[in-house]
């Protein structure tokens, strides 16, 4: 099966006790100077007393649920240099220092159709990553699955979702796709707040490091496709 990355995100979330949603607002994003003034809104903000999602035009997206505090970004074919979500956290960080943040998780993703050919009807988890067998046979259409594995890279803990997906394609075809989902959550220790954020910003701004990693074992081991 031959993969077409579609897209690739970038999500970077902090997790603090005692949030409140109502307090994020596009305002406060903009007159703190935590996103650029010059990014704009798709639409009015999203959401209720628990929960608040804010969209922008160029496509990232800033929210709030409950204790986590989470900044997206689609990366398309953005260099590393290029890509904001990292500072607009840190920007955030420094805003709202004492909000007794206990963990910081970098969450990177890519998405991934493919090709029509030989395996062209069947999902990617039994067709690339399964052995074969009369059990993925059975019923009426492609057995379709999700795998969660787990890595250790040197001091780093890297788990990896991966999702079988179908779409609706033209003609209302089935089109098999996958979605990659990474995971490096790191707590945040420290007896006071100047350490607690030393520490944040530090894990922050490693937040490439994470990144190319991921590529590395997705794109490199899974797919056998440049990480470039």
């Amino acid at each position: 099966m031959k993969p077409t990355p579609q897209f690739e995100e970038l999500v970077i979330a902090l997790i603090a006790p005692n949030l409140n949603p109502t307090h994020f607002t596009p305002e406060f994003l903009f007159y703190s100077g935590i996103v650029p003034p010059d990014w704009q809104l798709a639409q009015p903000p999203e959401g209720d007393s628990h929960m608040t999602k804010i969209t922008f035009t160029n496509g990232a997206i800033a929210s709030v649920h409950n204790y986590t505090i989470t900044f997206s970004e689609t990366l398309e074919s953005k260099p590393l240099k290029d890509i904001q979500i990292p500072t607009i956290v840190g920007k955030y960080v420094d805003t709202l220092p004492n909000a007794n943040y206990q963990a910081v998780e970098i969450n990177p993703s890519i998405f991934l159709t493919f090709e029509a050919g030989e395996n062209s009807n069947a999902h990617y988890i039994p067709t690339a990553l399964l052995s074969k067998g009369s059990w993925l046979e059975f019923g009426s259409t492609p057995a379709r699955g999700t795998l969660q594995l787990a890595y250790t890279v040197g001091n780093r803990q890297l788990n990896l979702k991966i999702d079988d997906i179908l779409l609706r394609g033209t003609n209302n075809k089935p089109e098999f796709a996958a979605l990659f989902s990474g995971n490096f959550s790191y707590p945040i220790a420290g007896r006071t707040t100047g350490e607690r954020l030393h520490q944040l910003h530090r894990l922050i701004d490693n937040w490439s490091d994470d990144f190319k990693i991921f590529q590395e074992l997705v794109k490199g081991r899974f797919l056998g496709i440049s990480a470039n």
